[in-house]
Formats: structure tokens, C-alpha cells, sequence
């Protein structure tokens, strides 16, 4: 999901790079839209079921219970990551790059997965890129306010997300909207 490494054998390449016997496979087209809209499920899911057990009022009276809501929360913050890079891959492969004119044009972005609905986001219109790319923002900012700078830092090898991911991939999804300034905070925050 994150990036192409020799582990994969660089099966995915000929897509990222856009190599034409690759893109002319409609089988790989549609097995790499389908890989990512089921990470969207998947991730939608896993929010909607811990924002229901937030919302029960579950962990809100020991110590020990509000550390577990910091941590639900945090869990949180990782699948908003991997739902905007989701959300980011998709754009970029299946929507016109954005150009600051034409990004609010109906339909102009991909079908915005934000809610676990499967049948119904299926059938979702497509949003504007707009609406693509400051849902990915939304999600990027959550997880950034409650992951904790030092989270998942001490892990080796390192195979969780953290804080610092969340600023490079906001880093990223501000210079493809060409908001330099973002994305400057964003590499900013990062380096700090």
C-alpha cells in the first residue's frame, strides 16, 4: 500500500509508471482500483466501529480507561493515514491533476469513500477533486492531533505509522494541490 519495494518484486510497477502494456491490462486497472476501495472499506469500517465504541461512553471514568481512549483514538489516526493515501493513489491514477480552475467541476475527482457503505458508495457520484483533497486533509490533520509524537517511534523494524508519516503525506497531497505553503508546514513539522 505505502510504496513499491523489491518484496513485492515490483509487480505494481508498470502502473505507478503508467508503462503502456501495463495500463492496457484492464485486469490490472481494475485489480489496483479495487485493492484501494477495499482498503477504503476496510479502513471506513474500522473507524465507524471505534467512533461507536467512543460514543458508548465505554472508556470515560479510570485512568487506565482514558489511556486505552487515547490509544482507540491514535488507532484511529493511523486508518484516517492509510484512507487519505488510499484516497491519494486513487486521484492521482483516475482523475485529471489538479490544475486550481477546473478542481470543483462536477465530478471532476474520484467517488469519496468516507463512511462504510459499501452498496451505497458504489453507486456514489464522483466528488470533485476539491472535496477528494480536503477530505484527505481533514483525515491527515486528525491523525496528526492525536497521534503522539512519539508513538510507534521505538518500534523496530519500523512497520507502524506515525506522526511523522502522517506530516509527509500531507507534505505530498499539498504540493499536488500547490499549496506550497502546506506543504512547507507540513515538511516543517516533519524535520522538527
Amino acid at each position: 500500500l505505502f510504496h513499491l519495494t523489491y518484496l513485492d518484486n515490483n509487480s505494481l510497477k508498470g502502473l505507478y509508471t503508467w508503462q503502456e502494456q501495463s495500463v492496457l491490462d484492464h485486469d490490472n486497472i481494475n485489480s489496483y482500483y479495487a485493492a484501494y476501495y477495499q482498503t477504503l472499506v476496510q479502513a471506513n469500517y474500522f473507524i465507524m466501529r471505534a467512533e461507536e465504541l467512543i460514543a458508548s461512553a465505554e472508556y470515560k471514568t479510570t485512568d487506565e480507561e482514558k489511556t486505552l481512549l487515547t490509544l482507540l483514538k491514535q488507532y484511529i489516526g493511523e486508518i484516517k493515514i492509510m484512507r487519505a493515501l488510499a484516497h491519494w493513489r486513487l486521484i492521482q491514477r483516475f482523475s485529471k491533476p489538479w490544475d486550481g480552475t477546473t478542481d470543483n467541476d462536477e465530478q471532476s475527482g474520484i467517488i469519496l469513500m468516507k463512511q462504510y457503505d459499501p452498496l451505497k458508495g458504489a453507486k456514489s457520484k464522483k466528488a470533485t477533486r476539491a472535496e477528494v483533497y480536503k477530505a484527505m486533509i481533514e483525515d491527515l490533520d486528525y491523525a496528526i492531533a492525536n497521534i503522539a509524537d512519539d508513538a510507534n517511534k521505538d518500534v523496530k523494524p519500523a512497520i507502524y505509522l506515525t506522526r511523522d508519516y502522517a506530516y509527509a503525506i500531507k507534505a505530498r497531497v499539498c504540493l499536488t494541490m500547490h499549496d506550497w505553503q502546506g506543504a512547507v508546514d507540513a515538511c516543517n513539522a516533519f524535520m522538527d
